[in-house]
């Protein structure tokens, strides 16, 4: 099916997404092709990136693959947010390294481990690209579950979050130390600003065992805590039916950008899936989809700057962006760095089974685990670098799978975002709405910007309490068949 046919279809559903794909198609093809041609020059040098050039050209062989998919970018949230880490990854990290000069990240044995980051992410772009070819598999699907007019679900809603409230502040009653782990965004600029980890706070903090257990219990209980309730407010202002409660709800919905915990990062997640809320609850025009994702990455870069200005005074602030792509993205720097980690199959299996296992609450007690005994120390450890740097997906899917299925991990969470963003397309109830939307973000984070442990811990000890919830409240209605079929 031509493109054209396909953009015409569309508009004869009611939406005319012609403009949005051409601009979005267009900026892609030409910045990859700049990058190309930048990243050219790096054969020129002798330092383990003469083979960059392969990264804008996998990109492009990403976007051949997709084939007329990237027009569903709209209708998907999940192929829009790897389509933009992807874009990151193999065309804006290239540009910016041959551009600032080819900072480091992790310098130890980086000439020979870049070569190797590169080829595994130009693989790495081909099973991504063959898994947005394949679409989501709920596209058609209807789901039924109750709605939110049903008054006995809206009841148990009720009850449910009464009682989550009274537990947060009896946790917070007995062990009130787990709040300094929260700070204003207006302190963005305090060079400690995000340094206040949840684990300084416990290892300071925890006098007793029983201390200890509740300051573990509300680390984990806060963060379903902090996007489920603005979400029900979201709910209930939209059910109000007042022109004041649209401002009112978008204020809501940018709430967790208010109070930042240990990682900036996952209030700006938090946000992004209310915006997306929002985006439903409200009818926005489906162009603000893209317009939230292009704002959530101008908020980063105006968080670098300030960032860059408050604290770091070493480099120049293209330097600084070049190694902060690298950082947060896991460009190849990171993902060759997996060359360092030992060759033993009793770490390949240890690490490969903890990264499951940490994802379980309070996995440390019940496992008999140390606590320090970590993959991202792990990595750090042996790559010679600060205990900040996580271990990328496709790095440490290498180390446990072996190069040749070193894409299984990012082709299966490409998979789950785009097919979620289906889910999260097709059914009705806003609440089952931001849920999947949440797990879509979060399966696509796991192929750049968070490590395997991360991605499973966020859906293990996010996702699943407010599904649990949410799936009590709303359960699944019995789908009634006409008689005769």
């Amino acid at each position: 099916m031509s493109i054209k046919t396909i953009l015409s279809q569309k508009r004869n559903n009611g939406i005319d997404f012609t403009d949005t794909t051409t601009w979005l198609i267009s900026v892609l093809c030409i910045s990859t092709m700049i990058s190309f041609i930048i990243s050219l020059l790096a054969l020129f040098e002798n330092n383990g990136c003469e083979l960059l050039f392969l990264l804008p050209v996998s990109f492009g062989f990403l976007l051949i693959i997709s084939r007329c998919k990237f027009l569903d970018f709209p209708m998907n949230i999940g192929a829009v947010l790897i389509a933009g880490i992807e874009f990151v990854k193999l065309v804006l990290v290239p540009m910016l390294y041959v551009l600032s000069g080819f900072p480091k990240t992790i310098g130890y044995n980086a000439l020979t481990n870049d070569y190797y980051g590169i080829l595994l992410q130009a693989y790495e772009a081909l099973w991504i690209g063959y898994a947005i070819s394949r679409g989501s598999r709920y596209k058609e699907e209807k789901l039924n579950v109750e709605s939110i007019e049903n008054k006995k679900s809206n009841k148990k809603l009720r009850y449910l979050l009464a009682a989550v409230l009274l537990g947060t502040f009896f946790i917070c009653a007995i062990a009130p130390e787990i709040l300094l782990n929260y700070r204003s965004i207006l302190s963005v600029t305090d060079s400690q600003y995000t340094n206040i980890e949840q684990s300084y706070i416990v290892n300071q903090y925890a006098t007793s065992t029983f201390k200890k257990f509740f300051l573990v219990l509300a680390n984990y209980w806060l963060k379903p805590v902090r996007l489920i309730f603005p979400a029900v407010i979201m709910v209930v202002l939209k059910k109000t039916n007042k022109k004041w409660t649209k401002p009112l709800a978008l204020l809501v919905a940018v709430s967790p950008m208010m109070i930042i915990d240990g990682t900036v990062a996952r209030s700006l997640y938090f946000t992004l899936v209310l915006l997306l809320l929002y985006y439903y609850l409200y009818k926005v025009e489906t162009k603000m989809l893209v317009a939230v994702v292009v704002a959530a990455g101008v908020f980063i870069i105006v968080y670098w700057c300030i960032r860059f200005f408050a604290v770091d005074r070493n480099n120049t602030l293209f330097v600084y962006f070049a190694e902060k792509f690298n950082d947060y993205f896991c460009g190849f720097n990171i993902v060759g760095a997996t060359l360092n980690l030992p060759d033993g199959i009793d770490f390949r299996i240890k690490y490969f089974l903890y990264d499951f296992i940490r994802t379980i609450p309070f996995a440390n007690t019940l496992f008999g685990l140390d606590a320090a005994d970590t993959v991202r120390n792990f990595f750090n450890a042996f790559s010679k670098t600060t205990g900040g740097q996580i271990a990328s997906t496709l790095g440490m899917s290498s180390y446990y799978l072996t190069p040749l299925l070193a894409p299984l991990y990012s082709y299966i969470f490409a998979r789950n975002a785009i097919n979620y963003s289906g889910l999260a397309n097709d059914i009705k109830n806003p609440y089952y709405k931001m849920v999947y939307y949440f797990i879509a973000l979060y399966f696509t984070l796991g192929i750049g910007l968070n490590d395997i442990s991360t991605t499973l811990s966020n859906l293990v000890q996010v996702a699943f309490p407010i599904y649990l919830i949410v799936r009590i409240a709303y359960p699944k209605k019995a789908i009634k068949k006409e008689i005769g079929q």
